[in-house]
């Protein structure tokens, strides 16, 4: 699915690539999330550009529209679906920081096993 989502982000801006190129753009979207950037911003953008102009020879332009519509389409139903499930749960941003806030409750102590002799 996210194989397919990349291809029809790519095709709407004109880029036409075989779907199979995408799992490649997937190995290099792996890294550049995986790679520490400042503020943790910016990896998935520049490794999607990265794959459609020095793999594919994309124009800079295009990737780079490209990598940033791909990137909100992927997060926002992601977000939104969040914001749905968390109103169903009746919690609020308040109430999800409060329990961020609160002290971790003990783990359970388990007794420890007989031990045979």
């Amino acid at each position: 699915m996210i194989s397919l989502g990349i291809h029809l982000n790519n095709r709407a801006f004109g880029v036409v690539l075989p779907f199979h190129s995408t799992f490649l753009m997937l190995g290099f979207l792996t890294v550049g999330v995986a790679v520490p950037t400042p503020g943790m911003v910016g990896g998935f953008h520049a490794s999607y550009k990265i794959a459609l102009t020095q793999v594919y020879g994309i124009a800079e332009p295009t990737a780079v529209a490209a990598a940033l519509a791909c990137h909100a389409l992927t997060n926002l139903p992601v977000l939104v679906l969040g914001l749905v499930f968390l109103g169903r749960e009746g919690l609020s941003w308040g109430s999800v920081a409060r329990l961020a806030e609160a002290p971790a409750s003990p783990a359970p102590e388990t007794p420890e096993p007989a031990r045979s002799v």
